[in-house]
């Protein structure tokens, strides 16, 4: 059988073969793919919550912008009147801002003895975190 596509004249061959899909029967039949599964048979990757607010972590946060100047000037952008004010040159972030999150997310998780092992295994997770809970 034969079918004219509507983009084209030429007619295009409808085919036989089934697709081989990754989707369960019921997915499949919903027209939604089934969450990942991990090793033990739980659905998708942890998504667990880190908590800033019970364990001083905002208190680390607050520590590490006060301690590091010119990284927080940078994060959260200078501004040129005050800069001109107080004779000297604008500081501007040279690289991504998720650079200085990196960094936080470093020194709050680091040694952090309920999350340390899990910082290690995904850091990047960890600094988009500090970044959300920063920005509010």
């Amino acid at each position: 059988m034969t079918k004219t596509s509507p983009r084209s004249s030429r007619p295009r061959k409808k085919s036989s073969q089934k697709k081989p899909s990754s989707l369960s029967s019921s997915a499949r039949s919903r027209g939604k793919s089934s969450p990942p599964q991990s090793a033990d048979g739980r659905a998708g990757p942890s998504r667990t919550k880190i908590s800033y607010e019970k364990n001083g972590r905002t208190d680390q946060i607050i520590d590490w912008l006060t301690d590091h100047v010119n990284d927080r000037t940078r994060l959260f952008s200078d501004n040129v009147q005050d800069a001109s004010a107080e004779g000297r040159r604008v500081r501007t972030a040279k690289s991504s801002k998720m650079v200085y999150y990196r960094k936080i997310a470093e020194a709050v998780f680091q040694n952090d003895k309920d999350e340390k092992a899990n910082y290690a295994k995904d850091p990047e997770k960890y600094a988009k975190s500090v970044e959300n809970h920063i920005r509010g």
